[in-house]
């Protein structure tokens, strides 16, 4: 149950460029066809990779098996990043990796990172494994509405329902109106 009124001004956390990362999840060129609304996630994603670049926020990207899904959609990839960004393959669905993302944490450009800005695909697994696997670390984690979503457009809102549980935090607002 996502925290409420005063319960919730415990729990949220304000961010802070200064400790605040990006988190960029699978936005790959063989799913451009296959997940519902991509045109509309990576306006998202674009609109927070460019301000991530004017807060001086680290963007981490991941590749789900480059070999096979192709890099980071070209449109994305080429946008300005942070001197301490990173993009690596992965194998698994989260995007919390052993070692690499032990050291993103902690090695963000002022220091420890505490909060996570969370977009990419997919919403029901890559997406909510990554929150769940950062949660556990201690870290907030933003997930930011309009900028996720899966092959199958009914899988969205019930991934985001456990996310917003689970952190009482999400975004919404992003898209093109």
């Amino acid at each position: 149950m996502a925290a409420t009124g005063a319960s919730a001004a415990r729990h949220l956390r304000r961010l802070d460029p200064s400790t605040t990362a990006l988190f960029l999840c699978d936005m790959q060129e063989r799913f451009v066809k296959a997940i519902h609304a991509f045109d509309a996630v990576h306006f998202s994603a674009s609109k927070l990779l460019r301000a991530s670049q004017l807060l001086a926020v680290p963007v981490y990207t991941t590749e789900q098996a480059p070999n096979s899904l192709g890099p980071t959609v070209p449109s994305l990839a080429s946008l300005p990043r942070h001197p301490h960004s990173a993009t690596v393959p992965k194998t698994r669905f989260s995007m919390v990796l052993p070692d690499t993302t032990e050291k993103w944490l902690a090695g963000g450009p002022n220091g420890e990172i505490k909060s996570v800005v969370l977009c990419g695909i997919e919403a029901h697994v890559c997406v909510l494994q990554t929150t769940l696997d950062l949660l556990e670390q201690g870290v907030g984690v933003w997930v930011v509405a309009d900028g996720v979503s899966s092959c199958n457009a009914a899988e969205v809102p019930i991934a985001l329902a456990v996310s917003t549980g689970r952190t009482g935090h999400a975004m919404h607002g992003l898209r093109q109106r």
